[in-house]
């Protein structure tokens, strides 16, 4: 099969057809779960700064990804600007449900300079998530009732919403894949779930 070979376009009517569905099984470049099997992570090295360009190839072959991230701010210009950093640069997380049969489509995509074929346990993914959670706090806004008094007998009562920060939190701890329950699912619901996905309108 032509690796280079224009991709299909599709229309909304060919979802009635699972056509989505059977060129991506056909597509060389894309990962395929197999049945009934759990993904782990795996390491795998880039080249310096070439994290964003590995991670936009994995995501396109449907490869789980995890990159732990932080903000960062930095002086250009007398202007401030925010940016997100690795906490492990030229190192990302994927997730593989098969190693051996990924290694040489990983390898394949660019700025990628190796695999590590020892699974990372999910305990220690999760002790990096707790601490990118620590290096960037989840927000959450909450109703607060303060009263304010004035010279009159008579106080007024405001409720407004403010910035609670909780840096002990773990977003995500497991990694979910409904690829098995998509496919178990019989075509009608399959299609409704694929149509509510895309946002297309149900047919």
């Amino acid at each position: 099969m032509d690796m280079l070979a224009k991709p299909e376009i599709f229309t909304e009517n060919d979802l009635k057809r699972d056509r989505v569905l059977d060129a991506i099984a056909r597509s060389p470049l894309a990962a395929s779960p197999p049945n009934k099997t759990r993904g782990r992570y795996y390491i795998v090295t880039t080249l310096a700064n070439h994290e964003g360009i590995v991670c936009g190839h994995m995501i396109a072959r449907r490869f789980g990804l995890y990159q732990p991230r932080k903000p960062s701010s930095y002086v250009i210009k007398g202007r401030k600007r925010q940016v997100m950093r690795s906490l492990a640069p030229g190192y990302l997380f994927v997730m593989s449900w098969d190693i051996e049969r990924d290694y040489r489509l990983i390898l394949s995509i660019p700025g990628v300079t190796g695999i590590i074929s020892t699974p990372i346990p999910d305990e220690q993914v999760n002790k990096l998530r707790a601490a990118e959670n620590r290096e960037r706090p989840m927000v959450y806004m909450e109703d607060v009732v303060k009263v304010r008094k004035r010279r009159k007998k008579y106080s007024q009562v405001i409720t407004q919403r403010e910035a609670t920060v909780k840096d002990n939190e773990i977003v995500s701890v497991t990694s979910y894949s409904a690829w098995a329950e998509i496919a178990a699912l019989a075509e009608p619901e399959r299609i409704g779930k694929l149509h509510a996905a895309l946002g297309l309108a149900a047919s």
